[in-house]
C-alpha cells in the first residue's frame, strides 16, 4: 500500500485504491476551504475532499480539512452517512480526505421527481436516523440542508454529507459557519450549538418534506428558544409516529360512523311497528 494512504481504523477498506487517476474537479459553491474531485482507482470512482490553498489560509484550511476527516472518522458505519475511507497526502492534490462516490441527485433536485408521500417518509426517517447516530457521537452537523443531503440514484437511499463546519465537545479548534438560510439563530449569533441547533434545520427540511403532514412537528423544531425545541432526534420521530397513528385512528373512526350511519336507518325502518291510529267514537 502507498505509504501516503493513511487507513486511520478502516484496515483493510483502503487497500488496493492507492493509484488514482483520471482526477476531474467538481464545481463547489460552499465555503472555500476546500477543493472537490472525483477521481479513478482500479474500477472504482471516489470523491476527493481536498485543501484549498490558494485561498490565502493555507494552513487553516489542512487544519479545517483534518478535523473534519477525525469527525467522519468517528461517524464510520452508518449506511445514511457518506463514507469516509481515509486520508491521503495525494501527489496530484495535496492533502485530502477519501470518500465514497455518491452517485445521486440533492434533495431539492429530487423533488423533481415527484416522489410519493411513502417515499418522502421513508426519507425522512434514513434523515432521522442519520442525526441520530451523529449525536449519539456529540457531532452536531451544523449546515444541515437540502443541497447537504443526496438521494442514492440506485435505491433512492439517503446519504448525508458535507461535514465541513461540523462539531463536537473533543474539539478545541471549533469552525462556525452553516447556511444562513437553515442556520439555527444560536448559530448565526456564534453562541453554543448542540443538537438542537441540527434540530432547528431539520425543521426546514421536514416543512419541504411535508409543508402540511408534518407542519406542527416542524413548527416545534423551528422555534427560536432552543429550550422549546424538542430536546432530540428521538422525540421527533415518536411526534412522527404518534402523529400519523392519530390519522389511521381518525380514518378508521369516520368509517366506522359512515357505516353505522347507513346501517341504523335502514334497520330502524325494518325494525319499527306501525301502530294503528286509535279513533274517538
Amino acid at each position: 500500500m502507498d505509504s501516503n494512504f493513511t487507513s486511520g481504523s478502516f484496515g483493510e477498506i483502503v487497500v488496493g485504491f492507492s493509484k488514482f487517476h483520471d482526477y476531474q474537479p467538481i464545481p463547489h459553491h460552499g465555503s472555500g476551504y476546500c477543493k472537490l474531485y472525483t477521481v479513478i482507482s482500479g474500477e472504482r470512482k471516489l470523491f476527493l475532499k481536498a485543501v484549498n490553498g490558494g485561498s490565502g489560509c493555507g494552513a487553516e484550511n489542512l487544519a479545517r480539512l483534518q478535523r473534519e476527516y477525525k469527525l467522519l472518522e468517528r461517524l464510520y458505519g452508518n449506511e445514511y452517512i457518506v463514507r469516509c475511507i481515509g486520508w491521503r497526502n495525494d501527489a496530484e492534490v495535496g492533502p485530502c480526505i477519501v470518500m465514497e462516490y455518491v452517485d445521486g441527485m440533492r434533495l431539492n433536485d429530487y423533488f423533481a421527481t415527484k416522489p410519493s408521500a411513502k417515499e418522502r417518509k421513508r426519507i425522512l426517517l434514513e434523515l432521522l436516523d442519520a442525526l441520530e447516530f451523529i449525536h449519539d457521537r456529540q457531532v452536531v452537523h451544523n449546515d444541515l440542508k437540502l443541497e447537504n443531503i443526496l438521494i442514492t440514484n440506485n435505491g433512492h437511499s439517503l446519504k448525508l454529507i458535507d461535514f465541513g463546519y461540523a462539531d463536537s465537545d473533543a474539539n478545541l479548534d471549533k469552525a462556525t459557519g452553516g447556511t444562513k438560510a437553515f442556520a439555527a439563530p444560536e448559530l448565526l449569533q456564534q453562541e453554543k450549538t448542540d443538537c438542537s441547533s441540527d434540530i432547528y434545520s431539520l425543521g426546514f427540511i421536514i416543512k419541504a418534506l411535508f409543508p402540511h403532514r408534518y407542519k406542527l412537528i416542524a413548527a416545534k423544531c423551528l422555534r427560536k428558544n432552543p429550550q422549546k425545541r424538542y430536546a432530540r432526534v428521538s422525540e421527533i420521530r415518536k411526534a412522527i409516529h404518534r402523529r400519523d397513528v392519530a390519522k389511521w385512528l381518525c380514518l378508521i373512526t369516520l368509517l366506522l360512523v359512515l357505516m353505522i350511519w347507513n346501517w341504523l336507518p335502514q334497520n330502524c325502518i325494518e325494525n319499527t311497528e306501525i301502530q294503528p291510529v286509535a279513533q274517538n267514537d
